[in-house]
């Protein structure tokens, strides 16, 4: 007993964190609150009027969200006039990126909608994908190959051993069948 109370063990318990200063609840000091977030993370319509909602209820003065959500509606409403929140160019960013991991385009579409966005929003950047490139899809899964040094990329002597377990791999990302033989670069008559 006497190590542990020397090791630092808690005896008595630690003082609460100071309660932060509350702000009164005006558009300016919600126009700072969704700048300062911008300024760290991205994201859509939805979410930032949740983050606000959030600062108000941790933050405002008062803590009404009632009051606020007027208020809240009206500053994003701004923002989004003005071009800094724009779902449809978030939605394009989201997927280029996720698209040069290796993404699939259902998982992409389920990420997308769970960050918030709409769904006429995650169509119109899989439209513009589709414009763009003869086939997204295929470059994804190769992406996530060399990524993952799956196929070719693995060493010669396992390629035939370790197959299954590669379309496995690609099946799991949500990429079908025609698609992962494809990108794995190899014959479709011994797969199964």
């Amino acid at each position: 007993m006497a190590r542990r109370a020397e090791r630092g063990a808690p005896s008595e318990p630690k003082p609460a964190r100071a309660e932060r200063k509350r702000i009164p609840v005006t558009e300016a000091a919600l126009a700072e609150a969704l700048l300062s977030y911008l300024d760290r993370f991205e994201g859509s319509r939805e979410k930032l009027g949740k983050q606000l909602e959030k600062w108000v209820k941790n933050r405002g003065e008062p803590a009404d969200l009632v009051r606020a959500r007027p208020l809240i509606q009206s500053v994003l409403a701004r923002y989004e006039q003005t071009g800094v929140i724009d779902d449809d160019k978030l939605a394009v960013r989201t997927l280029d990126r996720l698209r040069s991991r290796g993404g699939s385009a259902r998982a992409i579409a389920f990420k997308l909608r769970t960050r918030g966005l709409k769904t006429d929003s995650v169509d119109r950047a899989f439209e513009r994908e589709r414009e763009e490139g003869p086939n997204p899809e295929l470059e994804a899964a190769r992406a996530l190959v060399r990524r993952r040094k799956l196929g070719e990329f693995r060493p010669e002597a396992k390629r035939a051993e370790e197959r299954r377990r590669d379309l496995g791999i690609l099946a799991r990302a949500g990429f079908d069948y025609e698609t992962s033989v494809a990108a794995l670069g190899a014959r479709r008559d011994d797969d199964f």
